[in-house]
């Protein structure tokens, strides 16, 4: 689906006016999920109408973005910056007698934000203090799976030894969850980053955008 968008994006505009009128081929797989065809609309651009219509129905714009956005993460992704923000960053921040308040944006389906619960934890041990995680992202399908906080092999790949046995325990299938204990400590929520305000409309001392700013 995204290949297929990126491609359309870059035809000349004759072009993709065509395209956007030409009937969608049943037997294309994820574009034939998304479309879903009736007779009323067959075309994107009747999709598109759809889409922009008012009072669209919200529940086709959260399966669209779903479709299109991409969820890439694992645990201790570019370890580098959660070490940096454990030994630079929270020491001074911890001390102010107030809660530290980090945001996860793009947090996709929790990796990076649970990571940021773990080192913070850490931390906290050493120095005292309070972190606060809120994580957020577009997509309706990832925030749920990040409440869930279930991971294959893949995600938890670099996961210290130590780290797996105390903050996760195995789930089904090979699967790992994180702890209870943790879960409850992270808030995931759905968020546009282009319209809706900050979560809380507090400021936050500590931003993670990285799953926003690669893509």
């Amino acid at each position: 689906m995204t290949e297929q968008l990126t491609l359309f994006q870059n035809l000349p505009p004759d072009a993709a006016d065509a395209a956007l009128e030409a009937e969608v081929d049943p037997g294309t797989g994820s574009l034939d999920e998304l479309f879903r065809l009736t007779p009323a609309w067959r075309t994107g651009r009747d999709y598109l109408a759809l889409l922009e219509a008012p009072g669209a129905d919200r529940t086709e714009m959260s399966r669209f973005i779903d479709a299109v956005s991409t969820n890439e993460t694992y645990f201790y992704r570019e370890s580098g910056h959660f070490a940096a923000l454990a030994a630079t960053v929270l020491p001074v921040l911890l001390p102010r007698g107030r809660p530290v308040r980090v945001w996860c944006a793009g947090s996709s389906t929790g990796e990076e934000a649970y990571t940021l619960r773990i080192v913070c934890d850490e931390t906290v041990r050493r120095h005292g203090g309070d972190v606060q995680i809120t994580g957020t992202d577009i997509n309706t399908t990832v925030v749920a799976a990040a409440r869930e906080g279930v991971y294959r092999e893949r995600s938890v790949r670099l996961v210290p030894p130590e780290v797996l046995r105390t903050c996760f325990e195995s789930s089904a299938e090979g699967a790992w969850r994180v702890r209870r204990e943790l879960r409850d400590r992270v808030d995931f929520r759905v968020q546009n980053l282009l319209v809706d305000p900050a979560p809380d409309g507090s400021p936050f001392d500590v931003i993670f955008c990285r799953n926003v700013m690669i893509y």
